[in-house]
């Protein structure tokens, strides 16, 4: 079962908004902390995959669930997600990786997509800031951060 909420950009939006939705809509995702923080407001549990688009200064642009399964995750298009960043304004990214339990594992060929796509993404000048594991016990960063200045370490 893929996702259903695939980016819900601004003018999309209807004026009913969720709690969590008001208070995080301009968030400032500038620390892996402030971006878990985020992303546990929203209601999906399990394996997961969620990009957040951000502004130069790590302000919160348009957040879309990629996939919802371990499955989907392998399949996401890259390429359409530096497509919907470049539309949208979005100067980077960040992914978000929800696991089932504090003990799973990514798979290789998950490491290696994300890898081919952080490297496509500095090709075309809308960066992936990083690729966040979160999982049942706290996070953990899989990448470095490409400009520690903009996104903190903590």
């Amino acid at each position: 079962m893929e996702a259903e909420d695939h980016h819900v950009r601004r003018s999309d939006r209807s004026t009913a908004r969720s709690p969590a939705e008001v208070l995080n809509y301009r968030a400032v995702l500038n620390s892996r902390k402030k971006v878990a923080d985020f992303v546990r407001n929203f209601p999906v549990t399990g394996s997961y995959l969620r990009v957040l688009f951000v502004d130069g200064d790590c302000g919160l642009i348009d957040s879309a669930l990629l996939a919802s399964s371990d499955h989907g995750v392998l399949a996401i298009d890259g390429r359409k997600v530096l497509e919907d960043a470049y539309l949208i304004g979005a100067s980077a990214f960040i992914l978000v990786r929800g696991l089932k339990s504090p003990t799973a594992r990514l798979p290789m060929r998950e490491i290696d997509m994300a890898k081919s796509l952080r490297a496509l993404s500095e090709s075309v000048n809308v960066f992936l800031l990083d690729y966040i594991v979160i999982d049942g016990s706290g996070e953990k960063g899989l990448f470095a951060v490409r400009d520690a200045d903009r996104f903190q370490n903590d």
